[in-house]
């Protein structure tokens, strides 16, 4: 164990120039998995023991974000993260700035690791919240808005948590936003589609431009994208907004 801390505290001070000792709002108490490079960022990432690492769940995602450049000076919100890669990727290429909730201290710890040594502190911030309670929307601030926000529903705890996060779109997200969520089977993915339709949100599957990445529409995982803001979602939220007015009026001449 105490060989183990000791070969991370070693990869901070390797890995991140600049560094002539480890970073101390660093959280070493873990143990390394395993690490690897990356050949799409030029960098290494670890993996602690107990976070999750699926590399195929954002693959596809992150070829598209590569090929388009999609999240380009855009705002990102994370749910359902593992490593920080897809995080460290889109500050790559260009984003803004990315959040990222981490459901527990094993992940926060590692994302942050891993965003130290990719030296982009400055655009990732990954937040650390309590899945089990109502956290996860209480982590994003009232007024805080996102052009893209990614829910990769494997890492989620449950599906009701996925549920919400796709019903709290149109609350997280900036007006022409998408939500990106990253299904893992084929009953995710229609669990997640009929909550769209319920909701009134037009979805479909992402396809993506690298052909050396292409995969049957039927294989998994796949991503779906969300647009909470259709003309009939729109008028909705008018009447919605309208109501406690309309209420209000009623009962001054009432008075």
């Amino acid at each position: 164990m105490e060989s183990r801390h000791l070969s991370l505290a070693l990869a901070v001070m390797m890995f991140v120039p600049g560094c002539s000792r480890s970073r101390e709002d660093l959280d070493y108490d873990f143990e390394v998995e395993q690490t690897w490079a990356t050949d799409d960022l030029g960098g290494v990432i670890v993996q602690f023991a107990s976070v999750p690492y699926q590399p195929q769940n954002t693959a596809l995602l992150r070829s598209e974000i590569v090929a388009k450049q999609r999240v380009d000076s855009r705002l990102i919100l994370e749910l359902g993260t593992g490593t920080g890669y897809f995080a460290i990727q889109c500050a790559a290429e260009g984003a803004k700035k990315i959040v990222v909730l981490s459901p527990n201290r094993a992940t926060h710890a590692c994302v942050r690791y891993n965003v130290a040594i990719a030296q982009q502190d400055a655009l990732i911030e990954s937040r650390l919240v309590d899945p089990a309670t109502d956290a996860i929307s209480a982590a994003i601030a009232p007024k805080e808005r996102f052009d893209f926000v990614v829910v990769n529903t494997e890492t989620m705890l449950d599906e009701a948590t996925n549920l919400v996060a796709i019903e709290h779109l149109p609350k997280w997200l900036l007006g022409g936003g998408k939500g990106w969520v990253i299904c893992e089977n084929e009953q995710i993915k229609a669990v997640v589609t009929q909550r769209c339709q319920t909701l009134g949100f037009d979805v479909e599957t992402m396809h993506y431009s690298d052909l050396t990445v292409a995969v049957d529409p039927m294989v998994f995982p796949q991503t779906l994208q969300i647009d909470p803001f259709t003309p009939a979602t729109k008028a909705a939220a008018v009447r919605s907004n309208a109501e406690p007015a309309s209420n209000e009026n009623e009962n001054e001449n009432e008075n």
